[in-house]
């Protein structure tokens, strides 16, 4: 009897000091039904190997991304440190005929690009700590927005099968998303794009990367309302102002060889005559070579 409680309150204390991973389970076979209901799901979507896939040893859960972390927000301007800057504004001259490129071919400027990147990965340097195909399943297991995250894991499944990619290999943010942009498995079916043309939609490729960037803001409506489309990339106003002011502090002024005198700039002259006269003062400089 003695034995039994020394036994009992010990395993009272190891619950005391378990931690929630410990408590809930770091793989798939606390939870056959759910693993069952998955896997069919998998295999009707076209992932025959979807049951050796989950029974992986490398399965894990991580309820901890459920945490909620208290952010706090507030309208005063977004600053950035003159380092950020720097390396926004290197980062355009290291790839500048490839965002060129890119520019010319979506419409979308090549600031918001960068911006856009340095605020997914800090240009790469920060592509998420949990394995993709592992944050997917902890949604999809606990019941979180189900539906979509089920989405997602047959889109990356689907993913590494066509690339012959093992599903374990890439980390990414706590929903899943990957790559320098950070797209989710589905949005990388609909949207990437292979701009090197090598025959691989690479997301840890810069030019694939960016020209992906690029190419679902233009389909999100970049042309009609700019704000809506880095809406539909990331669903924070925070975000967006974020993308919008970086892009501005990295903006290098465009040389320009033509003397940008405007009319508006003489509000005394009214007469013809005196319009033509400067008009022809403003060609014969703009046809000087500036030195």
């Amino acid at each position: 009897m003695i034995m039994i409680r020394i036994v009992y309150i010990l395993f009272l204390i190891l619950i005391c000091f378990a931690t929630p991973d410990q408590l809930l389970g770091n793989d798939l076979k606390r939870y056959p039904k759910t693993k069952k209901r998955i896997v069919q799901n998998l295999k009707m979507s076209g992932v025959e190997n979807a049951h050796e896939l989950l029974s992986d040893k490398r399965i894990k859960l991580y309820p901890h991304i459920f945490k909620k972390k208290k952010i706090k927000t507030n309208n005063k301007p977004v600053s950035f440190t003159d380092d950020s800057i720097e390396r926004g504004k290197q980062f355009i001259a290291e790839n500048e005929k490839l965002l060129d490129d890119i520019e010319m071919e979506y419409g979308v400027p090549k600031e918001i690009i960068v911006s856009i990147t340095r605020t997914e990965t800090n240009f790469g340097n920060y592509l998420g700590e949990l394995e993709v195909v592992n944050s997917i399943l902890t949604w999809v297991v606990h019941n979180k927005r189900r539906k979509l995250f089920e989405k997602e894991l047959t889109s990356w499944f689907l993913i590494c099968n066509r690339n012959n990619i093992d599903p374990f290999e890439y980390k990414g943010s706590t929903c899943g998303a990957f790559g320098l942009v950070q797209f989710l498995p589905s949005s990388y079916l609909r949207w990437a794009v292979d701009w090197d043309k090598d025959g691989v939609i690479d997301l840890f490729s810069i030019p694939d990367a960016l020209a992906s960037c690029a190419n679902y803001l233009k389909i999100h409506g970049w042309d009609s309302s700019k704000k809506s489309a880095i809406l539909a990339y990331n669903r924070s106003r925070a975000y967006v102002r974020y993308v919008f002011a970086y892009s501005k502090k990295i903006t290098v002024p465009k040389r320009d060889t033509q003397i940008p005198i405007l009319l508006e700039e003489f509000p005394q002259v009214e007469q013809v005559e005196q319009v033509e006269e400067i008009n022809k003062v403003i060609e014969i400089l703009n046809s000087n070579e500036m030195t």
